[in-house]
């Protein structure tokens, strides 16, 4: 899919097993990338080939994992249901042909990455090694979704000291080399890497638990890496084995200094390749009927498209007292929107919360507001064991926006949408 396709309707596999391809970087054999390599026909083997365009090796794909099809035999007993969107990365070298494939060694290019929308949340657990699974990785009846206007800011990184091991592991054993990581390196990206005088294997452990694959894409002599996307302060064990020969071998733990571009925060169409937006949205998805859902693919480089994110708390959100919350606003378009009027409601339209905010292209900005739900009524005093009742009134929201007036149905969370108005520029037409 290359051009803007609303109203996308995706089967569930277990039906239909309807795929959409997003293609976002193309090579073909004999192109030399960014970094200097030149692909060759062994790296393309298994790539899709768009016709003159080449090879894809950075992409979208776009798929409905449903637990309401008729047949759940694939996804009946999943972690909930919705579009499940995931990030291709195909970097040189992943496809090899001696029964090894170090495709999801580095946790920051990952060569097949779910993007876990968890309601635009900011964190991918999945490569953070927090959880296997969770219903709200799936998009399901959501305004935004998944959009380059997703991504949170990124921060530079200084350098930090690495830590250097070195020994010899006989054929067929494995050596742990303890380490510690301090506060200062919480949330970098870690990088173990080891070579011997054979070829050697390396993995990272966290609590006697592995937090990285075992690492063997090199050959004999040749360095072997893994890494974290963000470390966690305490001890960790190096575990360097022997895959042919290894013998004596040096390695270190290392802490890139960064321009702070990362794939493990939240769920964005941000590319790996050139650490751009991509201007891509999937969004305006429906609700899962059936065997089918429906979303919109738009390409929004050239637009200019706000909308609003699900109401947030930190704390529990009490009655009869006032809760801070906070509603995420989207600048998804490549052209700067200004100045934003967001609006919040209750349910009976009475104004929760009004402000003015100003956003740039691919922005999200956190609105913060407060709201005092209604304290419950008193109990009875003629009948000790009737139960008072709290009233739960909702911060409503409704969206004149460029495709905000789309109001989710059956939303899976305790709010809806926010008022979201440019007011600096005219909204670009609806298609």
């Amino acid at each position: 899919m290359h051009d803007d396709a609303p109203g996308v309707r995706l089967r569930s596999r277990n039906v239909g097993a309807d795929l959409v391809l997003v293609p976002t970087q193309w090579l073909s054999v004999g192109d030399t990338d960014a970094a200097g390599t030149t692909w060759t026909e062994d790296d393309m083997a298994g790539l899709v080939r768009d016709g003159d365009r080449g090879y894809v090796v950075e992409g979208f794909y776009l798929e409905h994992k449903g637990r309401t099809a008729p047949d759940t035999r694939f996804d009946g007993a999943g972690h909930g249901g919705g579009v499940l969107a995931w990030h291709f990365d195909a970097t040189p070298g992943q496809v090899v042909f001696d029964w090894s494939n170090g495709a999801q060694n580095d946790s920051e290019r990952l060569q097949m990455d779910v993007l876990e929308w968890d309601r635009n949340d900011d964190t991918q657990d999945l490569q953070l090694w927090r959880s296997y699974s969770e219903p709200e990785d799936h998009l399901a009846a959501a305004a935004t979704g998944i959009t380059s206007g997703a991504r949170r800011p990124d921060v530079s990184l200084g350098p930090i000291a690495s830590t250097t091991f070195s020994g010899l592991v006989p054929p067929g054993f494995t050596y742990d080399h303890p380490f510690t990581v301090g506060p200062e390196a919480a949330g970098r990206r870690m990088v173990a890497g080891v070579t011997g005088v054979g070829d050697c294997t390396i993995q990272l452990l966290r609590n006697g638990q592995p937090a990285t694959s075992v690492g063997d894409s090199a050959g004999m002599g040749a360095r072997d890496e893994v890494a974290v996307a963000r470390a966690t302060p305490g001890d960790w064990i190096a575990r360097v084995g022997d895959f042919t020969a290894c013998g004596a071998y040096s390695g270190d733990i290392a802490f890139p200094t960064e321009a702070g571009f990362t794939t493990s925060r939240g769920a964005d169409t941000w590319s790996s390749w050139t650490q751009q937006p991509t201007g891509w949205a999937f969004t305006n998805v429906g609700a899962e009927i059936g065997d089918a859902i429906t979303l919109d693919v738009l390409q929004l480089a050239d637009e200019i498209d706000v909308s609003p994110g699900f109401v947030s708390s930190i704390a529990p959100v009490l009655a009869g007292r006032t809760n801070a919350l906070v509603v995420p606003v989207f600048s998804n378009g490549g052209v700067p929107p200004g100045l934003v009027s967001v609006v919040v409601r209750d349910d009976d339209g009475a104004v929760v919360a009004a402000t003015t905010v100003s956003l740039d292209s691919y922005e999200r900005v956190d609105v913060p507001f407060t709201f005092s739900p209604a304290a419950p009524a008193p109990p009875d005093s003629s009948s000790r064991s009737r139960s008072s009742t709290v009233s739960r009134r909702r911060p409503r929201t409704t969206c004149s926006a460029r495709r905000c007036a789309w109001v989710p149905p059956t939303p899976r969370c305790s709010w809806s949408t926010t008022t979201v108005r440019p007011t600096a520029r005219p909204r670009s037409p609806a298609r």
